[in-house]
């Protein structure tokens, strides 16, 4: 079962989608291959003004995407790089067990995007 938090941000996607002005970009994941999401993060004065995604996955994947944009807006990089697969876990009320997956991929892409 999923929580609400997951179901609205499955639902309603706000998050989803491809930013043309990002200034960095993170992929984690093999396309064609299962789960694959793309992080893209705007850097402007040293925080994160905006953040999306696109992910071809399930609904764990996408509501993590989502939830991890929501996160990192106002962080600097540094404080983005803190933030775990747990963190995105507590934050959507957990994901089905066999799921919790879904929100490491969402981290390593954003990961991949600050550490290039």
């Amino acid at each position: 079962m999923y929580s609400q938090k997951v179901t609205q941000h499955f639902l309603h996607p706000h998050n989803v989608y491809r930013m043309e002005d990002a200034t960095h970009t993170g992929t984690e994941g093999k396309a064609g291959e299962g789960n694959y999401m793309v992080i893209y993060l705007k850097v402007e004065g040293g925080r994160i003004v905006r953040a999306s995604c696109q992910t071809y996955g399930c609904v764990g994947a996408v509501s993590s995407g989502c939830e991890l944009a929501d996160l990192v807006v106002g962080k600097s990089p540094e404080e983005a790089l803190s933030i775990t697969p747990e963190d995105v876990l507590q934050a959507l009320g957990g994901l089905p067990l066999g799921k919790e997956h879904c929100a490491a991929l969402a981290v390593g892409a954003l990961r991949k995007a600050l550490t290039k």
